[in-house]
């Protein structure tokens, strides 16, 4: 397997804006990675659950402004999935006796 360079970019994206979008064509366009995985959050720490777009819409954003982007991936549900992973090591590692 070749060895690639990802860049994970996340994020409430609420709303994907340019700032998010030049951020993403810099990384591609210079080849400083040879992949952005952009990992879309369901909550933000500073925001209201009431202040946010559904997830679903904003998968969706994502995906219509990052589909002409080359090697750029929208990750959906890949936090949820770290999040456990995370879970998993702190209990197996520092919880159980």
């Amino acid at each position: 397997m070749t060895k690639r360079d990802v860049a994970i970019f996340g994020g409430t994206f609420n709303p994907v804006h340019n700032g998010h979008i030049d951020m993403i064509n810099y990384l591609v366009d210079n080849y400083i990675v040879d992949e952005v995985w952009v990992l879309p959050s369901y909550v933000s720490p500073h925001k209201s659950i009431t202040d946010i777009i559904s997830y679903e819409d904003r998968v969706n954003m994502l995906e219509l402004s990052t589909k002409n982007i080359s090697n750029t991936i929208v990750k959906k549900n890949f936090m949820i999935k770290i999040m456990i992973l995370l879970i998993r090591h702190i209990h197996t590692r520092y919880l159980k006796h």
